[in-house]
């Protein structure tokens, strides 16, 4: 198969963006949105990014509970994991300020239209270790007018237990907002989105220093 990136422009990634697949989400996120302060999820070209597609996912707010559900999830990112993830809770399994200060980047997303990155140390069921980046952008359902999160999950290396263990510890390093140059809401119906309401009003924003055990 031949993957197609000749119609990404050359736009300057954020260096808090440091995996190659996390760069190119980006930069297709930019190119899609255009002025938009998020891309429309019905005009997204992906087999511009085909290489990368088992590795991102679709994220919805839950509203009847503040948590995150993967509304989609790629072959790759349930093979991480260790089992099917689609409608599952995106945090679970995850400890509480982990899981809080997740939660409150993907709030931002959705609620700020900015995009986010976090790089944390997930462990399996037999204690092995590996490095993963996950990288969130503000998609907007052209049907419903929700703001969903489109989302790349890549780890560092390529472990050998993939697909055969299950992740059952995480570890947050960081995380952090990146600023894009639009104005919030612009070209967007913000008032259709049920993520804006004043009872669904975001957590604070946390950003966690760098540090901590690496891979």
């Amino acid at each position: 198969m031949e993957f197609i990136y000749n119609d990404l422009p050359k736009i300057t990634v954020p260096d808090d963006i440091m995996h190659p697949s996390s760069r190119i989400l980006f930069r297709f996120w930019e190119s899609a949105r255009g002025e938009m302060a998020a891309a429309k999820k019905q005009d997204l070209d992906l087999k511009k990014i085909a290489k990368i597609l088992p590795n991102l996912c679709i994220l919805e707010r839950d509203l009847d509970k503040p948590a995150y559900k993967w509304r989609l999830a790629g072959t790759r990112i349930c093979q991480i994991w260790g089992k099917e993830l689609t409608g599952a809770n995106v945090l679970e399994g995850w400890p509480e300020f982990e899981k809080q200060t997740m939660a409150s980047g993907f709030d931002m997303v959705v609620a700020g239209l900015q995009p986010c990155v976090a790089r944390f140390r997930a462990v399996n069921n037999r204690g092995s270790e590996v490095g993963i980046e996950f990288i969130a952008f503000p998609i907007q359902d052209s049907h419903s007018g929700a703001i969903q999160i489109l989302g790349a999950v890549v780890p560092f290396r390529t472990p050998d237990w993939l697909g055969t263990q299950s992740l059952v510890g995480f570890e947050l390093s960081s995380m952090r907002k990146i600023w894009t140059d639009s104005i919030p809401g612009k070209g967007l119906e913000a008032n259709q989105n049920p993520a804006f309401s004043t009872r669904n009003k975001p957590l604070p924003f946390l950003k966690v220093i760098e540090g901590g055990k690496k891979n």
